[in-house]
């Protein structure tokens, strides 16, 4: 019997082992080579070239710096001047900054614009910018160059997170053509509006509110702050007409000692 069998079933020896121990020694094996091969190739996929990532940083920051330098463009009085309707609906709108920002859910209610709208404005521009953007389309739904508010504020809210957002351009146009229809101010008439006053007293003009919203309290006398800050301007080559000046005003009065 015996024989018979190992006719048809050779004894195995230690060199003829089974198909399946022999595959599962090998899988080890293939499976270290194919994770090897893997690995390079995922290495090689997610490569960074030299120099990739900090281009991709600044692609990131470039929409955000631009809309920080066309905000340096626009005062309180510029958003004023081009777009005066604002103050129909919010009468204490352009007594500050902070009473104009507080503005933007009521004008928005105004215009019928969505409040989601405005957030995501608030979110991609910035509480300053959104508001002057909120500001423009209010003015142009009034002149009837706009028909639907909500559409054409979302389209700006689209040009800022593209970096191609520049609202001071608007309000010049605007502001000048205010005053051209009445026959008023020049394109560089319009410009001094953001000008600091190189001399006199400041307690009659939009000065004397900026000292009040950020000097510490008491609020120190106008003319005062106004004399001080021309001679630490000059001393720093500061320029009174440059475009931030309300804004390097600001931070002087917040800033500001007695001593």
């Amino acid at each position: 019997m015996h024989t018979a069998v190992s006719k048809f079933r050779p004894l195995l020896t230690t060199a003829e082992k089974p198909y399946s121990e022999i595959s599962n020694q090998a899988r080890p094996r293939a499976n270290a080579r194919d994770s090897n091969s893997q690995a390079a190739s995922g290495s090689m996929a997610f490569e960074t070239k030299p120099g990739e990532a900090e281009r991709f940083e600044q692609d990131r920051k470039r929409p955000q710096a631009a809309l920080g330098d066309d905000l340096q463009f626009i005062s309180l009085p510029l958003v004023r001047n081009a777009c005066p309707n604002v103050a129909t609906y919010a009468p204490n709108a352009f007594e500050s900054w902070s009473a104009l920002r507080e503005t933007g859910r009521e004008l928005c209610g105004a215009a019928g614009i969505n409040p989601q709208v405005w957030q995501e404005a608030i979110s991609v521009l910035g509480p300053d910018m959104a508001i002057a953007a909120l500001a423009v389309t209010i003015q142009k739904r009034d002149d009837g160059r706009v028909a639907k508010p909500g559409a054409y504020l979302r389209t700006l809210v689209q040009r800022g997170r593209e970096g191609e957002l520049h609202i001071s351009r608007s309000l010049f146009g605007m502001a000048q053509a205010g005053y051209a229809a009445e026959g008023g101010l020049s394109p560089t008439a319009v410009e001094e509006l953001v000008s600091f006053p190189a001399r006199g007293s400041i307690h009659f003009s939009r000065w004397r509110e900026v000292v009040r919203e950020h000097a510490p309290k008491p609020t120190p006398d106008p003319d005062l702050v106004a004399e001080r800050f021309r001679s630490w301007a000059k001393s720093r080559q500061i320029d009174l007409t440059s475009p931030n000046i309300e804004r390097t005003f600001a931070g002087f009065c917040r800033k500001w000692t007695m001593n």
